[in-house]
């Protein structure tokens, strides 16, 4: 898809970054996660910017690396963007991240 010039949706950058996550790629899902950011800033499209599905696969994925630091920062901008929240599914995973991680403490976080 992107070797063809076809520019990638919401859902398509989603799909990538969980197929990324899936296969233990991070650093690939995190170099999906930034373009996403990138395009939307571009074309000043909300229509491409990261949404709570988005984020939440990448707890997933920072759980996975049982990154602590990952986890803190995604979190982070969550709580930094208006048009995102903590819902039932991230605060979840978000738990799940902390405890892989080892992180009791972490809690505080939330």
């Amino acid at each position: 898809m992107l070797r063809q010039g076809i520019k990638p949706d919401k859902l398509s950058y989603n799909t990538l970054i969980l197929a990324a996550v899936k296969s233990g790629r991070l650093d690939a899902a995190m170099e999906f996660w930034v373009e996403m950011k990138e395009a939307a800033s571009k074309y000043n499209s909300y229509d491409l910017f990261p949404d709570n599905i988005t984020y939440t696969t990448l707890l997933k994925g920072a759980e996975l690396a049982e990154d602590l630091n990952l986890v803190s920062n995604i979190l982070m901008e969550m709580k930094a963007s208006q048009a995102l929240y903590v819902d039932r599914i991230a605060y979840t995973t978000l738990l799940d991240a902390l405890l892989s991680c080892g992180s009791i403490t972490g809690m505080s976080y939330i």
